[in-house]
């Protein structure tokens, strides 16, 4: 099992801020715990411990596409697959009136079949031929939030990394679309292939953040781009444009991931 905490907002929140946090969660994890889908990882329980609420999470063996990638960069035909599946993990979210606000390698898992709950071993089962990826399911809801939150709570609390995180979403608007996972979901494209992350030239982590509401990220990338396909490039491209409206959704996304190979 993995237990999700939500602290950080909430130690730092006014006693009005908690309520609103705690009446979100609410809503929040009965809609996660009602969702079944197999590349959505399945909560086992949720409560409160000392005022934090937490989510328990099924166990899940394999490894999470950071340290798959981190072993040796995926192949676009490798990442198809993964594409398709999570694609698929993050309408099942968003049919549900959540965003998922922290699409990254670390948060993606990939099901391995490894003997007796055996650890992953780069060594042993990097290698897709030997150990076939059984299914990519996403994890980590600590930053779930329903695609509608109050006006007192919307704008109080940014969520994301700095690496993937939408424009949108430093804003922390009061209603927020679900292609905020589409432009982090090319950022994990791009990282989990090349080793690169948006906005990695910036070492100060707030200007970094607010980067990604002055520029497109992969102005800064055109040579790491020259190495994949010009459709996947267009795709990219509007994956991460600053406005939400003109990202695709995550199955439009899929299927032009798919072609663009």
């Amino acid at each position: 099992m993995r237990k999700i905490r939500k602290a950080d907002a909430f130690d730092s929140a006014t006693d009005t801020e908690r309520e609103a946090i705690l009446a979100r969660f609410v809503g929040e994890a009965r809609a996660l715990a009602g969702l079944y889908h197999p590349n959505v990882a399945n909560i086992i329980d949720r409560g409160v411990d000392g005022q934090v609420p937490y989510l328990v999470l099924e166990y899940l063996i394999g490894a999470d596409l950071k340290d798959y990638s981190r072993a040796k960069p995926m192949s676009l035909f490798e990442l198809k697959k993964s594409v398709e599946e999570t694609c698929a993990g993050l309408t099942a979210l968003h049919n549900a009136g959540l965003v998922h606000r922290d699409i990254k390698p670390a948060n993606l898992f990939l099901r391995l079949p490894l003997a007796g709950g055996e650890r992953f071993d780069p060594e042993k089962h990097r290698d897709p031929a030997r150990s076939t990826p059984l299914a990519t399911v996403i994890i980590d809801f600590g930053m779930v939030r329903a695609q509608k939150v109050a006006a007192e709570v919307g704008g109080r609390f940014v969520a994301g990394t700095a690496g993937y995180i939408a424009p949108e979403q430093v804003l922390d608007p009061v209603e927020l679309d679900g292609r905020a996972d589409v432009y982090s979901l090319a950022g994990t494209v791009l990282n989990v292939t090349s080793g690169r992350t948006f906005f990695d030239d910036i070492d100060n982590a707030r200007e970094r953040i607010l980067a990604h509401m002055r520029e497109n990220p992969l102005d800064r990338l055109p040579e790491e781009l020259k190495a994949y396909p010009a459709e996947l490039v267009r795709l990219l491209r509007a994956a991460t444009a600053t406005s939400f409206e003109d990202r695709p959704t995550p199955l439009e996304f899929s299927q032009a991931f798919a072609t663009a190979l």
